[in-house]
């Protein structure tokens, strides 16, 4: 709900600035629409990014701002890949510093078992709600694609085979508690830069890692049970970001 509030208002001051622009007013500052519609765009992305403690997020955010008022702040000499290229490496530094932790509640859509889990430090960590990009799955093959945001994918797939996950600058979630593997087994593949990726599995699973990290961790929290019930293989590259494997 105020997610929708936020939103709101953030499109009724759109149209106020849109307006505001366009009246060449003595005393106001000349907008392009563009201009106005990347200072929103991106001015959101940075007040949620900042809210969330997105590192990417906040300082890609303030790129691209500067970027928009490059004349006005007579930053043209110095380069929109100049600007971008200082916040891949502040980005990357920032990550390298913060280490950033997680953590989530959730409900099981289907069968209505609630999961508390944990932070790094093992301690039990206040709920969050999640982003608005969730969706269940249910076929074979799944492809999720993640750039500057969270995604959380509730797979229900009967007869999984395959699942390519693509995150930029993002944290994406895969929920297989209530999947089945095809014949048993089933892949992952990953291709992360600057991003999270969580996957939760039951405990029945093995899980074998094969994953090419990077200055990036690929870690399993929780035990399995070893009854192998179901072979998941997660392989791919990951760089500057972490994969997670929670057994629930």
């Amino acid at each position: 709900m105020m997610r929708k509030k936020f939103w709101g208002v953030l499109l009724i001051l759109a149209a106020i600035a849109l307006v505001i622009s366009r009246l060449g007013l003595k005393y106001s500052v000349p907008l392009g629409f563009w201009q106005v519609v990347g200072t929103l765009f991106f001015g959101a992305g940075l007040i949620e990014g900042l809210s969330k403690k997105k590192i990417g997020t906040s300082v890609f955010s303030i790129a691209f701002l500067l970027i928009i008022y490059q004349d006005q702040l007579n930053l043209r000499s110095v380069g929109s890949w100049t600007i971008l290229g200082a916040a891949l490496l502040i980005t990357i530094g920032l990550n390298m510093i913060f280490k950033q932790r997680f953590q989530f509640w959730y409900e099981n859509v289907s069968s209505g078992k609630n999961y508390i889990i944990y932070g790094d430090d093992g301690k039990e960590e206040e709920s969050k709600e999640y982003e608005e990009f969730t969706e269940n799955e249910v076929g074979s093959t799944i492809k999720v694609s993640s750039f500057l945001n969270t995604t959380s994918r509730y797979i229900q797939s009967q007869n999984l085979r395959r699942i390519d996950v693509k995150a930029n600058l993002s944290d994406v979630n895969l929920y297989l508690d209530n999947a089945m593997l095809h014949d048993g087994h089933a892949t992952i593949k990953v291709d992360v830069s600057l991003g999270d990726v969580n996957i939760y599995v039951p405990r029945s699973w093995d899980v074998n890692n094969s994953v090419d990290a990077f200055l990036a961790d690929v870690k399993f929290v929780g035990m399995p049970s070893g009854e192998g019930t179901q072979n998941l293989k997660v392989e791919g590259s990951v760089r500057l970001g972490d994969v997670k494997v929670h057994y629930v």
